[in-house]
């Protein structure tokens, strides 16, 4: 199983609907959530962003569909960089009784 993560700009309400549906299409669903972030710029002082992450945990190893989501996400938004993670996860459930 992994995990894959896709960090836009708050402020990008579309690009955040586009990725949640391309997260389900190809990943079978996504789970949304806001965060903030913090960088050095090239001053080498702090920035703030509103962030929205969207994560997804699937079985394909497949992650030209987040780096092609993420390319977009750049190229819409004018950002320089779009972070994207994929990790190794260990998947648990509980089922009911």
């Amino acid at each position: 199983m992994y995990q894959y993560e896709l960090f836009i700009p708050s402020n990008f309400r579309d690009m955040i609907q586009a990725a949640q549906t391309s997260f389900t299409i190809y990943y079978g669903g996504c789970t949304t959530y806001n965060a903030e972030g913090a960088w050095r710029d090239a001053n080498n002082l702090p920035n703030y962003e509103n962030t929205t992450v969207i994560m997804a945990l699937s079985e394909t190893d497949d992650d030209a569909p987040i780096q092609s989501q993420a390319k977009f996400v750049a190229d819409y938004c004018n950002q320089e960089k779009v972070l994207w993670t994929k990790k190794k996860a260990e998947v648990n459930y509980v089922r009911r009784s």
